[in-house]
């Protein structure tokens, strides 16, 4: 009887093992997925009225940041007024650094700018995460962690299974 205990007694601590295991998982996979993935943003709304000039025309001096410090945008995918007219890179909108947008003085954003219903303009943009892993190989290697746990986990299991006897057990 004190057999058939211990191997109960077992199996219960191994199925909270593996049930510790199974969160430790989802935050090994949430941890690299943040250090390997890059983020997109769609429509985030940008008040382009500060950049309005006395003369009605833009003030291509003033940015707008789209990222906070440390983030890096990896591409722009599209940039529409308010009223969801798109804008045209390099003639209405244009990047000076990794993470500032700013207006051209272009007839379309004259038009916009004097138009105060369409002062909010909308920005679809990608980006790398401050935490985020920028050489290739290194990403590769950090995707393989959670498939080096699981296969440690499931040997793990296996070696605990088999030093309470459940082949022996199952096996009469």
């Amino acid at each position: 009887m004190t057999d058939n205990t211990q191997a109960i007694g077992g199996l219960i601590g191994l199925f909270i093992i593996a049930l510790i295991g199974i969160v430790l998982l989802s935050a090994i996979g949430d941890s690299v997925s943040l250090t390997t993935e890059t983020l997109s943003i769609t429509n985030r709304s940008i008040d382009i009225s500060s950049a309005r000039l006395a003369d009605n025309g833009i003030d291509n001096g003033t940015a707008f940041t789209l990222l906070s410090t440390g983030q890096r945008i990896t591409g722009i995918s599209e940039v529409r007024a308010g009223n969801g007219s798109v804008l045209i890179e390099d003639t209405d909108w244009f990047t000076n650094s990794s993470s500032i947008v700013a207006f051209s003085n272009s007839t379309t954003m004259i038009a916009l700018i004097n138009n105060s219903l369409a002062n909010i303009t909308l920005v679809d943009f990608g980006f790398e995460p401050a935490e985020f892993v920028k050489d290739a190989n290194a990403r590769t290697f950090l995707g393989l962690i959670p498939l080096f746990f699981v296969i440690g986990l499931l040997l793990f299991i296996i070696a605990q299974l088999n030093l309470f006897g459940f082949r022996d057990m199952f096996g009469k």
